[in-house]
């Protein structure tokens, strides 16, 4: 519906619209994508359906996306493993808990813990992405923290940090 008016879109609007539209293309946009998503269910305590917050964004922010795409691929993730998440992180937080750390800066844990324990996503690609995340999103100097306990984690468990081996073969 046209807000304006109250009177259903045009098909010139609707394509207007469709022109306009967010595509989030690019795995970094698709991690900024699955953070948003995961900043409106926890603000709602995480009671909301995902699929109402899926089209929420798709019909109030005009961004799109297929259900089968990274971010919520991610955002279905974390949803499903945070109970094991969480209690992975938690030894690592130095005194603090999870409580006291801010929002964003626990939805970019989450989802950085979610992608280096349920994907193949080279860790220092995880790490560098949740730095910027938090560059982005998360409260001063949370990149810091987050860069702390993504290390300490890696460390812990083995998973090696380099760089991904770039193709030199052309």
């Amino acid at each position: 519906m046209n807000n304006q008016e109250n009177h259903p879109l045009t098909t010139e609007e609707m394509f207007e619209r469709e022109q306009n539209a967010l595509k989030p293309v690019t795995q970094r946009s698709q991690r900024s994508l699955a953070f948003h998503l995961l900043y409106a269910l926890d603000r709602t305590g995480y009671e909301q359906p995902l699929n109402f917050v899926l089209d929420d964004f798709r019909e109030g922010y005009e961004v799109e996306f297929s259900d089968d795409c990274f971010a919520v691929t991610m955002v279905r993730g974390v949803l499903e493993h945070m109970k094991e998440i969480d209690p992975k992180m938690l030894p690592l937080l130095e005194n603090w808990t999870i409580d006291r750390l801010g929002c964003c800066t626990v939805i970019i844990l989450r989802m950085a813990f979610w992608e280096l324990c349920w994907t193949k996503t080279p860790a220092q690609v995880v790490i560098n992405e949740a730095i910027e995340l938090a560059k982005a999103f998360a409260e001063d100097d949370a990149h810091k923290f987050i860069n702390g306990v993504l290390d300490a984690y890696c460390e812990q468990t083995g998973i090696k940090r380099e760089a991904p081996v770039k193709n030199t073969d052309s």
